[in-house]
């Protein structure tokens, strides 16, 4: 996360790690709706979901509309693949797979 919104410094790292906690918990709701979970290491897809969820309300909260909603997007987008590949049984994820 702290990559995706260029932050290099440690001053926010509470806030940051407060915001993952809440994107991930706003995963794992959305995985457990369809009847999924994460168990093992997280996938790459559900850590960029993740990084992308918790970007957007830090940006949100900074009155940045237009790049809360891109990131939000992306996290939506990252999470839904996920969801498709897990659900069609595809092993390797790309867009073409879908």
């Amino acid at each position: 996360m702290k990559e995706i919104l260029g932050i290099t410094d440690t001053s926010q790292d509470t806030e940051v790690t407060n915001l993952l906690v809440e994107a991930d918990a706003w995963i794992d709701g959305t995985l457990t709706r369809w009847g999924l979970g994460v168990s093992g290491s997280t996938p790459a897809l559900i850590a960029a979901a993740s990084n992308y969820l918790a970007s957007a309300r830090y940006r949100r909260e900074r009155l940045a509309p237009a790049l809360a909603n891109a990131y939000e997007q992306l996290g939506n987008a990252n999470l839904n693949l996920y969801i498709a590949s897990v659900k069609s049984g595809v092993s390797t994820v790309s867009r073409e797979n879908l």
